[in-house]
């Protein structure tokens, strides 16, 4: 089974993806999802999937999140851009799907790519801003990185 950690799960890609995993849940197991700050959605998320973690990038809205899923206290709740980072390198996690939008995805990402994990890549603004790092970060670290859509894949290569 396939270890999962989606940041941007409250977007179209994320939610896309949880679809998918929800219609074979023998293979993929939500880990770890995050966000920006859409709570009412990461709630819900939340409550399908029971992850272990959620990151969510504002800090004022993981503690309410924290506070809405106080009937789930073995879900930690994690904020700002460590968190993010930190749902993109934990050690048991597969594949990280970097679905959120803007430079925000940046530091999650390379951090992934440092943790040698397979990213599915659905942000062009990550390879726009720093494409040429991204790509010298891959072969150093020797990362698997997927681009999700064809406006990616052209970018990347």
């Amino acid at each position: 089974m396939k270890k999962i950690a989606i940041l941007g799960s409250t977007g179209s890609i994320g939610k896309s993806t949880l679809k998918i995993i929800k219609q074979n849940p023998d293979l993929y197991d939500v880990v770890a999802i995050g966000a920006n700050t859409n709570i009412d959605d990461l709630e819900k998320q939340a409550n399908e999937f029971n992850p272990k973690i959620i990151a969510v990038f504002d800090e004022n809205k993981a503690k309410d999140l924290k506070k809405r899923l106080s009937n789930h206290p073995e879900i930690k709740v994690v904020s700002s851009i460590d968190g993010l980072i930190e749902i993109a390198t934990l050690g048991e996690i597969d594949l990280v799907m970097v679905a959120m939008q803007g430079s925000i995805a940046l530091k999650p990402t390379i951090e992934a790519i440092k943790a040698k994990k397979v990213i599915g890549l659905a942000n062009k603004e990550v390879l726009v801003a720093a494409g040429d790092l991204i790509n010298k970060l891959k072969k150093e670290y020797k990362a698997c990185i997927v681009p999700v859509d064809s406006e990616h894949s052209a970018i990347f290569q």
